[in-house]
């Protein structure tokens, strides 16, 4: 049984360097090509509601099952990261979805009218409150929580922070044209990622009965 123990994080680490490769060669194998050739079409796949942004909700999408399944089978921390990391990536999710083209498309004027006078933002907001008031409820196990922050397992979701955090600036800052508008939504896209990692990452530590506790 020991034995096991001792191998198990081994072969784990092994897939999960595996599915990282294997996601991040997925838009690479296609974009790469295409562009060499002249074939990508930016228009088309940078576009709203395109091909890149049905691929980040659906990412996100995937992110917010996985971290609810790893809330639903952990246990002590790993629970309490799993539920605050959830309701993230759905908010994620709702901002992927973007309120304001929606209802540009198919909604009536008053809802256009409040998608552009900050709904989308206030959606996104009170989805992140329910966390905050998570947390505070549940902070006997903050200290178990920075722990598994502190885990080689959380790099890939730091990775996914930072790399929102550079094309919420190449989007503000510099960002001007559709092919540059490309670019940024495919680094957004590795972001998404990453956090699809994370969760596969952390729903695993939901098995480990070293971190999956009543504490």
């Amino acid at each position: 049984m020991a034995a096991s123990h001792g191998i198990r994080p081994l072969w784990q680490r092994a897939l999960a360097v595996l599915a990282g490769i294997l996601l991040l060669a997925a838009p690479t194998l296609y974009v790469v090509p295409a562009w060499v050739d002249g074939t990508l079409d930016v228009n088309t796949l940078a576009a709203e509601w395109g091909m890149i942004e049905n691929v980040h909700a659906a990412l996100t999408a995937v992110s917010a099952w996985l971290f609810f399944l790893a809330w639903r089978n952990g246990k002590g921390p790993v629970r309490v990261a799993g539920g605050a990391l959830a309701m993230l990536a759905a908010a994620a999710f709702v901002r992927e979805l973007d309120v304001k083209k929606l209802s540009a498309a198919t909604g009536p004027d008053w809802l256009y009218f409040l998608a552009d006078h900050g709904l989308q933002e206030a959606l996104v907001i009170a989805m992140c409150l329910p966390i905050l008031i998570y947390l505070y409820r549940e902070r006997r196990h903050l200290w178990g929580c920075i722990q598994l922050g502190l885990r080689w397992q959380a790099w890939a979701l730091y990775l996914s922070g930072a790399l929102v955090l550079l094309c919420v600036y190449l989007d503000e800052r510099v960002v001007h044209d559709v092919r540059m508008r490309f670019w940024e939504e495919l680094i957004e896209t590795y972001s998404y990622v990453f956090m699809v990692l994370a969760a596969w990452l952390h729903l695993r530590l939901a098995d480990d009965a070293a971190w999956s506790r009543e504490a």
